[in-house]
């Protein structure tokens, strides 16, 4: 069994994805991911990992927690057609009035 070191082995490890904003009218942007064993670890490696900015505020979530709204694909996978509104085949599983503009 391997460990990362810290008495959990390598398959514990979520990917969490890290959100923040500077000042308490700003919008969250998605700032980047850690991996982590548990939330309360998550929290600390965001916090220190992405420590370039005075944050106001910022938040961790599993990656697995994010469903797809608009498309049949689950977020944050790789490869595929273009994003939803660039011309893409992926357009057809937009809901009425997103991605291609009728017409078009």
């Amino acid at each position: 069994m391997t460990t990362n070191g810290g008495g959990h082995t390598l398959a514990d490890e979520r990917i969490y994805e890290v959100f923040a904003r500077k000042d308490r009218a700003d919008r969250f942007e998605h700032v980047g991911t850690v991996t982590a064993p548990n939330p309360d670890l998550a929290r600390v490696y965001a916090w220190q990992t992405y420590d370039e900015a005075k944050w106001f505020e910022m938040a961790v979530a599993p990656r697995d927690a994010f469903f797809a709204v608009n498309r049949s694909q689950d977020p944050f996978t790789l490869g595929g057609p273009p994003p939803v509104g660039e011309g893409s085949p992926a357009d057809s599983d937009s809901p009425p009035g997103y991605g291609t503009p009728s017409g078009s």
